[in-house]
C-alpha cells in the first residue's frame, strides 16, 4: 500500500506482448516528453536533468519494450531522434484511414 508510484500501461503489437507496465519515474518523464513530439537525445538529457548514461539506459529499456523508437538525425547520423511508438502508430492509423476513405470516393471517368 505504501508504493504509490505512478504507472502507465502500453500495448506493444510488435512484440507478442499484450501490455507493458512502466513504473520508473524517469521513463515516465521521457514518455511524457515524447508524447507531444520527437526529441533529440541531448534535448531529453537537458529536459530531464539526468545524466547522459541514465537517459541512455532508460531509452534503451523503452526501445526494448517497443514503446519508443528512434531514427537517425537528418543532418548528423551520429545523433538519434527518439519518438514514441504511440505517435508513430497514430500517424500510421491516420494514413490507413485516409487511404480507406480515398478508396471509397467514386472515380470520375475521363
Amino acid at each position: 500500500m505504501g508504493d504509490d508510484k505512478p504507472i502507465q500501461i502500453f500495448s506493444s503489437p510488435e512484440k507478442n506482448v499484450g501490455v507493458n507496465v512502466v513504473k520508473s519515474p524517469v521513463k515516465l518523464i521521457i514518455l511524457e516528453m515524447l508524447r507531444s513530439s520527437e526529441m533529440e537525445f541531448d534535448e531529453i538529457v537537458s529536459n530531464t536533468g539526468k545524466s547522459k548514461s541514465t537517459v541512455s539506459v532508460h531509452l534503451k529499456g523503452l526501445r526494448e519494450m517497443g514503446i519508443v523508437s528512434y531514427k537517425p538525425h537528418p543532418d548528423d547520423n551520429r545523433k538519434k531522434i527518439s519518438t514514441s511508438m504511440q505517435e508513430l502508430m497514430s500517424m500510421a492509423l491516420s494514413r490507413l484511414l485516409i487511404a480507406e476513405l480515398t478508396s471509397r470516393i467514386p472515380r470520375i471517368p475521363r
